[in-house]
Parts: structure tokens; C-alpha cells; sequence
């Protein structure tokens, strides 16, 4: 492990296999910017939809046909210096039938192929462009702007780019917002910067040639430091030390020696090092205890056929760099935490793919979340929402529950964990559960919760009453068997309170499939 570095205990680690995952050059493009009002004002009794008319051209929406006014996934920050100014982001016109048309090795571990399957010409999914939404007012009235110029629907003139993945935003000292995208076959990583989310500076390129796997790009900015940034993706990082507009690259590891992993955040500390971390992409067993095997205990346990993906654990690795990243440390594994595809007993299909959350505190330290699976302990709850806390990325505390799903519920009811810290400390963990489903009736009926912790992560309680629901999260669109709202939401402090915002079905009167939603929570 490593001198001083005593692990995370996320779960039980044990050496598996790992997938490697196909790499492809970048490019650049250029940045445009198309404006539409959305004023809504916010309501006590539950959230305020963000997302208006699709702004995106009418070419583009002929050309996604079903995807028009789809958003999937969520980004949000607030301006350091006006904690009341929000700037949300999300990918737009999301398909399932968007994708590359290039081979690609799919590292997800099933029941009857426990080792992965490579398929060919699999469609990944993606949207037609990112859509930035601004809020100077605590998210009582917003603006739609549609970032243009990131995909071939909109603009761009790299002949690679058909749609994009991701948007994820990050906010400096100065109130500039920074956003990172990529192309959806990997040719493109996307960054650009604004003072304050209106006019958008054009696109910077991070790198150009074989330059590796842009999926799932990440992007921070430096607290004490105006005009630096960071970016990563694959095993590489960039820094950037005049707001985005130059970057220079680095690799943060070497991909031979720890293949199979992808980005999962960049944290720069208050007053220490910028820990970058990495996971796993492939699960794999964490017992050879034999209730594993789902063919064994589930339908024991629910009466139903097995889900499709093999319960295992994915690895988290972390990375230091003491000079603003310069040079790195070595990679090391700090932990593991369950592979998590909540499950929806009645109607037999996964939900959706869940990912970790990591946070850094203004008051320094950096917390991990996450959803926890014990589906071979029957006196245990079926999932868990885990948190833990580390000074400097190295010791962990003992992993804190904030909450679980009771022994009434349906199994696997708890997922999508989005982790966010306040100025004073405050921790806050929002996530959706089925705990008010009826057995038995059509819908799926889903909750979005929100819990907070003010001693550091150590006990928690739940703000009731829910920050929204109840909807049917099955009227979402699907991507293969999964309902596609995203694999990353958004959560930030404000200066009273924590603005969430993530996407849902549409209500009544709203725009495409699903809209994406702003929720405000006092602290």
C-alpha cells in the first residue's frame, strides 16, 4: 500500500479481473451560445422544472427524433463570491440510439459471463449538445443557454463528434465557471470557461493525438488560486493557469500498469495536495461465498429471477500531486466499493448504473459516498448509502450509514448517492429510494431524498419532507434495460441552504420525456 497510507475500507477487497477500454485521439471545436428565458418561481411544496423548450436547432431536434427534450445527468455549482448565482449544466437531447459505431469492450460483469464480453458496434448513448441553465436569484427564475458548437447536431466541424458525453462544471475564486465535455467517439475533450456562466469563452483543446480514453472527463478548479484549473481523463491530467484557455497534460499513471480504470473526481484540498481518483471500470467478486452466485440466492430471497450483472466490487485508487499537478505520486488502492445496479423486484430490470460521489470541505478533508449492496447478509438491509472522510486522501474513517433501506422495502431501493459540503462544514448526501412503492401497482414509485451530517460525516439525519417525488421512474427513457435519468447528479452549497438539481420524468405540461429540476434545502 504504500508508506502512510492505510486504506479506505469501503468493503472487502480481493484481486480480480479488469477490463481495458479502447482509446482514441482528441480534437477541438468552438464554442457558441443560443439564450432562452425560463422564469418559474420556486415552490415550497416541491421542485422547479429548469429545463424549457429545447434550445437546440430545429435540424437537430428532426435529427434526434424521440430524444428531443431528453436531458440526462446534472452538474450544478454556486459563484464563490454570490453563493445565490447557479449554474447547472446537462447533457441535451440524450438517445439511446446516439453512440459511437466503433467496437468497444464493455466491462460489465454478468451471471453468466462473469468475466466480460466484448461486443462490437455497441451503442453507448449520448446527448446532441450541452445545455447550461443560470440562476442569479437562489434558483427562484432561470436562463437556458445552449452551449453550442460541442457535437455534429450543433455545429461543430470535427467530423468525430456526432454527440457528446458528459457535462461537468467546477467554479474558482472569481466566479468563473468552467465546463468539460467529450465527444462521444473519443476524439473530442471539450473545455471552456465564463465569467459568471453567460458568454462562453471558445473551446481549448487539452490535448491532441492518441491521447486516450476521453470518456467521463472531470474538471476543478483551484480554491485559493483565480485562473487554475484542472481537468482529467483516462490516466492523464491537465492544468490550466489562464482560465482554461491553455492546458498542459501529464500523466498522473502509467495505463499498462493499472489498466481498466477511469476517472472518478479530482479534489483539490484547501491546504494540502490535489488527490485525483480513479475506479475501476470492471466489478468483480468480492466472495466466493456461494449466495453470490445469483442464481443461488435471489430467488430465494425475492422470488425472482436473477438481475443480469453480477454483484462484485470496483477498486478506488488515488493519486497526489503536491505542486499543483506538476508531477504525481504513485497510484495507490485506497478501497472498494460494491458494484451497484439498483434493482426493481417487480419488473425485473436494473435501474440504473450508480457511481461514487466525492466532495471536498471548505474546512479541509474530502468525503467519499457511495451505495452499498449486502445482498448475502438476510439480516441486513438490501442497500446502504456509505460515507467517509479522509484528511489527505491516505487514513479513512470508518464507514458512517446515512441511510438504509428498511427490511419492508424492496430490495436494492436506495442508489445515486450526490455528495456536497457547506462553508461551516455542513454535509449533505442526496439520493433516490422506492420505500413508498406499492407492490403490486404499475408505476415504480421514487423519492429523491436529502440527508446532512454536522459532526464530519459521523451521524446523519433525514430532512423530511422529501426534496421531490413521488414519480414513476420508469416513464424515463431507457438505455438497454436501464432507466436513462444519468450516472452523475448535481448538489452544492449555498449560502443558506444546498441547491440540488438532477433530471426526472416529465410532469404535465413539460418538455420531452424528462425535464431536469432545481430543489432548494435549508441548511
Amino acid at each position: 500500500m504504500g508508506s502512510g497510507w492505510n486504506g479506505l475500507d469501503m468493503g472487502e477487497r480481493v484481486a480480480g479481473r479488469r477490463a481495458l477500454w479502447i482509446v482514441l485521439p482528441l480534437g477541438i471545436a468552438f464554442v457558441l451560445a443560443l439564450e432562452q428565458a425560463v422564469a418559474v418561481p420556486v415552490g415550497v411544496d416541491g421542485p422547479v422544472a429548469i429545463s424549457g423548450e429545447d434550445p437546440l436547432s430545429d435540424e437537430c431536434q428532426a435529427e434526434a427524433g424521440d430524444a428531443s427534450g431528453t436531458e440526462f445527468g446534472a452538474s450544478v455549482v454556486a459563484l464563490a463570491s454570490r453563493p445565490q448565482r447557479l449554474v447547472a449544466a446537462w447533457q441535451q437531447d440524450w438517445s439511446k440510439r446516439a453512440g459511437s459505431d466503433v467496437g468497444e469492450a464493455l466491462a460489465f460483469t454478468s451471471v453468466t459471463d462473469p468475466t466480460g464480453v466484448e461486443k462490437a458496434g455497441e451503442q453507448r448513448g449520448g446527448g446532441r449538445g450541452v445545455v447550461v441553465a443560470l440562476s442569479s436569484n437562489g434558483g427562484r427564475t432561470w436562463q437556458q443557454v445552449a452551449v453550442r458548437g460541442l457535437s455534429e447536431c450543433d455545429g461543430t466541424l470535427d467530423p468525430y463528434t456526432k454527440e457528446i458525453l458528459d457535462a461537468r462544471l467546477a467554479v474558482g475564486p472569481d466566479d468563473r465557471v468552467y465546463l468539460v465535455s467529450a465527444g462521444n467517439q473519443q476524439r473530442t475533450l471539450y473545455v471552456t470557461s465564463s465569467l459568471n456562466g453567460h458568454v462562453w469563452e471558445p473551446v481549448s483543446a487539452v490535448a491532441q493525438g492518441d491521447f486516450g480514453w476521453a470518456s467521463r472527463p472531470l474538471v476543478a478548479a483551484d480554491p485559493g488560486q483565480p485562473g487554475r484549473a484542472w481537468v482529467a481523463w483516462d490516466h492523464l491530467a491537465a492544468t490550466s493557469v489562464d482560465s482554461g484557455r491553455t492546458w498542459s497534460a501529464k500523466a498522473v499513471y502509467e495505463p499498462e500498469e493499472f489498466p481498466g480504470l477511469e476517472p472518478l473526481a479530482l479534489a483539490p484540498l484547501p491546504s494540502g495536495p490535489l488527490l485525483a481518483f480513479f475506479i475501476s471500470i470492471a466489478g468483480h467478486p468480492v466472495s466466493t461465498n456461494p449466495c453470490l452466485v445469483a442464481s443461488v440466492c435471489y430467488p430465494v430471497r425475492m422470488g425472482l429471477p436473477p438481475p443480469s450483472v453480477f454483484v462484485g466490487a470496483r477498486d478506488i485508487y488515488v493519486a497526489n500531486s503536491t505542486d499543483n499537478g506538476t508531477t504525481w505520486g504513485a497510484l495507490l488502492e485506497v478501497g472498494s466499493v460494491p458494484v451497484n445496479f439498483p434493482y426493481d423486484p417487480e419488473h425485473r430490470d436494473e435501474i440504473s448504473y450508480d457511481m461514487p460521489s466525492v466532495a471536498v470541505s471548505p474546512l479541509g478533508g474530502v468525503y467519499v459516498a457511495w451505495s452499498a449492496i449486502r445482498p448475502d447478509d438476510p439480516h441486513s438491509p438490501p442497500t446502504s448509502i456509505m460515507v467517509s472522510r479522509s484528511t489527505d486522501g491516505a487514513e479513512w474513517s470508518e464507514p458512517a450509514t446515512v441511510h438504509e433501506a428498511g427490511h419492508g422495502t424492496f430490495p436494492w431501493s436506495v442508489f445515486g448517492p450526490t455528495i456536497a459540503v457547506a462553508a461551516d462544514g455542513t454535509v449533505a448526501v442526496s439520493y433516490f429510494d422506492f420505500r413508498a412503492d406499492v407492490e403490486g401497482d404499475e408505476p415504480l414509485t421514487t423519492h429523491v431524498w436529502l440527508s446532512t451530517s454536522t459532526d464530519e460525516g459521523a451521524t446523519w439525519s433525514e430532512r423530511s419532507p422529501p426534496l421531490a417525488g413521488p414519480f414513476d421512474i420508469l416513464r424515463a427513457p431507457r438505455w438497454q434495460s436501464w432507466v436513462a435519468l444519468g450516472n452523475d447528479f448535481g448538489l452544492t452549497s449555498m449560502d443558506d441552504g444546498f441547491g440540488a438539481v438532477f433530471p426526472m420524468p416529465s410532469q404535465p405540461g413539460g418538455h420531452g420525456a424528462t425535464d431536469e429540476f432545481f430543489v432548494k434545502a435549508a441548511r
